[in-house]
């Protein structure tokens, strides 16, 4: 068998051969998909989705805070929801004492093996703001907004197009460290986008 991260050198064997399309090529469960805008229904808010904890190599790399994170979008105008899989009680409890700020998480949704109900959480939501991961995967394919926030030493899907596209989502802007191990840059031009786009 061809492992699936080979096919790019058949399919996609320059820049040209990307289809510039805002498409998606996934689609979650429309009725789920209802479900939870019927839960969100009553917020005005715009609804982020934030993902910030990484798994397997590199994880400290490619991790960040969910305080910085979070206070990037003003709870008055912003609703913030989990797609964070795994154990994430310590960061809530910790930003709700810290910054008495709540993120929004779903008991009835298995975040690590649900992928069909997160898909549809994750088209339920406005903007997903996330790192590498399977989340900013899922969410490119499914064709949402997504920013995704990457360290310097990124892995080679992240590496971006024209400054801010990344080829293969073409929905997906990249955010990269300028300085290893140092999130302040990529905070500073996140909070910058977030007023040019709903500061207007």
């Amino acid at each position: 068998h061809i492992f699936s991260g080979s096919l790019g050198k058949i399919f996609r064997n320059s820049t040209k051969s990307f289809k510039k399309n805002k498409t998606s090529w996934l689609f979650a469960d429309k009725k789920r998909i209802e479900e939870y805008n019927n839960l969100f229904s009553d917020s005005k808010k715009i609804k982020v989705g934030l993902s910030w904890k990484a798994k397997g190599i590199f994880v400290d790399k490619r991790s960040i805070s969910l305080i910085d994170l979070a206070k990037i979008f003003p709870k008055k105008r912003f609703e913030i929801i989990n797609l964070q899989y795994g154990d994430i009680k310590s960061d809530m409890k910790k930003l709700e004492d810290t910054k008495k700020r709540k993120l929004i998480f779903f008991d009835n949704l298995n975040y690590t093996n649900d992928l069909d109900g997160l898909a549809a959480l994750i088209c339920s939501c406005d903007l997903i703001v996330t790192i590498g991961s399977a989340v900013a995967h899922l969410a490119g394919a499914l064709g949402k907004n997504v920013w995704t926030l990457v360290p310097t030493d990124s892995h080679w899907w992240w590496h971006y197009y024209n400054n801010k596209e990344n080829l293969w989502y073409p929905n997906l802007k990249i955010f990269k460290q300028k300085k290893r191990d140092n999130w302040d840059y990529v905070f500073k031009i996140l909070s910058k986008e977030v007023r040019i786009k709903y500061f207007k």
